[in-house]
């Protein structure tokens, strides 16, 4: 769900070197990626000397990377303060004490991550985690750590902290999703209610709303924040040689039109000879998209709902490529956009129903 950063581990003393070189083996076998630094004296093949000016190159890696620091809390702090910007882009830091007694998530608990990592080092080592946070401490449901779980984008970073204040009052928060919800892995958590409408949503004095389509419907003073989640498939079909140009201008122009962010796109999908087509790889690369085809006997086994193209099944083998591989990569999903025809370009947009993820 969420990919893992490497981790970089910073020690000072002769046993905080030791610690070092067991969570790094630990770290290792888990499938982390991690660099290990300590004092030059302490340094071996596996563990470097660390850098020159530790508080440049932390800088210089900052949001790329995990953090642990095993020693004194201060020594972090000072590590890092120059390089901290913002909850939602700082990296996860951690910190243990040499005897590998304790670990705390220092910064960037949530959104970065650290909550996570603590906890992970913590069930490698034995060392007991403690955490600060209001709503870890109150074992209550914290909207950005849910957020982050279901790839979700906030619309408002000040509502969010505004809900979590809220749910800590003891206040109930309306739950809705017109995103279709396949499932979810438990029940519903206590502080939240759910809720059939949108209408019935807004009686709450604040409320949680999972939509694409809500982020512009409801009020601007209202209480209801906006989830967008990472759940469409983008089908395209185009014209051999087409430019770059005409494709991005497309897609562009269609999550306008449904007021979709970029970043709710999860997967591009054509045909098969389209693999190679130039302007679909630059397109996917640009956009952080993995890139699906298929071959026209699969993309027949799917049902369409708008026009077929004859032209296009003379040359393909099926009559839309657009939302038919859109709907073959999504089979459980919807159509949320039909074929829309552009210059030398064709969309579709598919929606995959949620699996909402709460513990």
């Amino acid at each position: 769900m969420n990919q893992k950063k490497d981790i970089i581990i910073f020690s000072f003393t002769p046993s905080g070197t030791q610690q070092n070189q067991r969570i790094k083996s630990f770290l290792l076998a888990e499938g982390f990626t991690v660099m290990s630094f300590t004092s030059s004296r302490y340094a071996n093949e596996e563990i470097l000397p660390l850098p020159k000016n530790p508080k440049d190159f932390i800088k210089s890696v900052w949001g790329s990377c995990d953090f642990l620091f095993i020693g004194a809390a201060g020594i972090a702090v000072r590590y890092i303060a120059l390089s901290v910007h913002d909850k939602f882009t700082d990296s996860a830091v951690v910190v243990m004490d040499e005897k590998g007694n304790y670990i705390i998530p220092l910064l960037s608990g949530h959104m970065g991550g650290a909550v996570t990592l603590a906890n992970k080092i913590s069930s490698l080592t034995k060392a007991i985690a403690i955490h600060t946070t209001a709503t870890d401490v109150q074992n209550v449901f914290a909207v950005d750590v849910f957020a982050k779980k279901n790839s979700m984008i906030i619309s408002d970073r000040t509502l969010a902290k505004e809900i979590s204040a809220a749910i800590l009052r003891n206040e109930p928060i309306g739950f809705y999703s017109d995103s279709p919800l396949y499932s979810w892995d438990e029940s519903l958590p206590a502080e939240l209610f759910y809720c059939k409408t949108e209408t019935e949503l807004q009686k709450y004095p604040y409320g949680i709303c999972i939509s694409h389509r809500s982020i512009h419907m409801v009020p601007s003073n209202t209480n209801i924040l906006t989830l967008e989640p990472k759940n469409i498939t983008l089908g395209i079909g185009c014209r051999r040689g087409v430019p770059f140009s005409n494709v991005e201008t497309a897609f562009l122009s269609a999550i306008q039109m449904l007021d979709i962010s970029p970043l709710a796109i999860e997967a591009l999908a054509s045909i098969d000879i389209k693999k190679e087509e130039p302007a679909l790889i630059t397109f996917s690369e640009k956009y952080n998209l993995p890139f699906f085809t298929y071959s026209s006997d699969e993309l027949k086994r799917t049902q369409i709902h708008s026009s077929g193209s004859k032209f296009v099944k003379q040359v393909t083998g099926v009559d839309n490529v657009c939302e038919r591989s859109a709907i073959f990569h999504c089979p459980n999903g919807q159509i949320l956009l039909p074929k829309r025809i552009y210059d030398k370009v064709t969309i579709s947009l598919a929606e995959r129903p949620l699996h909402l993820t709460f513990s």
